[in-house]
């Protein structure tokens, strides 16, 4: 017989595409002076990787751009950013656009007096609409020149102090 087997179906593969966003800094550069009076927006002055759904006046190395904007889609959202001695700390994805949070992060400690943490946020976002977006922090101690960062230290050409990341992976 001549008879051929129906095909079967496949499952979608879905290729994620990524885009970080950092603030960078020069690597003998701090990363400035933390605020204790509420919700304050990261700058985000960086974006590496495949950009071409998330856009924003990037202006680069030592830049202050602090907001991005996401075209409609399915994103996973991870941000890291350091502080240091700044007691209770706790960053969130901030929807400018709609006026509400997107993502809370955890809570950290530090010790006031000499303590380092690197606080995450982690979620999921489903966006409807073309939304503006930006990485915020609270803290319980203000502190001056570092309560962003310690520089790396390292002068050479080309280094670096990166003080935020947000990797954002368009899902859908």
């Amino acid at each position: 017989s001549d008879h051929k087997p129906l095909p079967q179906p496949t499952a979608a593969v879905i290729k994620p595409a990524v885009a970080v966003l950092s603030d960078e800094k020069g690597g003998t550069v701090n990363g400035g002076d933390t605020v204790s009076t509420g919700w304050t927006a990261r700058e985000l002055n960086t974006v590496r990787g495949e950009s071409w759904f998330v856009s924003g006046s990037f202006d680069g190395l030592g830049g202050t751009n602090k907001d991005f904007t996401l075209e409609p889609g399915t994103y996973e959202i991870e941000a890291f950013a350091p502080f240091y001695s700044t007691a209770y700390t706790q960053m969130r994805l901030y929807d400018k656009t709609n006026s509400s949070i997107a993502i809370v992060g955890t809570n950290n400690q530090t010790v006031t007096s000499n303590g380092f943490i690197n606080g995450p946020v982690y979620g999921v976002l489903n966006i409807t609409a073309s939304t503006e977006y930006n990485l915020q922090y609270r803290a319980s101690t203000a502190v001056g020149t570092y309560g962003l960062g310690e520089d790396s230290t390292f002068s050479a050409a080309g280094d670096k102090s990166v003080y935020a990341n947000v990797k954002i992976r368009k899902l859908k």
